[in-house]
């Protein structure tokens, strides 16, 4: 759980300087340890939606838009 906890932090320090695509990995490490994770999934989705980011794997993006 601390290497969770770690990552989201990271995300959003990642966020509060505007570093979106470090935020989007940070957030990706988490769900690989936690696929399931709340605020990670929601943190995701919102950086995504909308757009289509090279550095987030089509599967991802697909997966938010239709599960």
């Amino acid at each position: 759980m601390g290497d969770i906890n770690k990552q989201l932090e990271r995300a959003k320090k990642f966020l509060e300087k505007n570093r979106i695509e470090d935020a989007i990995d940070a957030y990706l490490a988490v769900l690989e340890e936690a696929p399931a994770h709340p605020e990670a999934t929601q943190a995701l989705g919102d950086l995504t939606r909308g757009k289509s980011s090279p550095s987030v794997p089509p599967s991802i993006t697909e997966c938010f838009l239709t599960c």
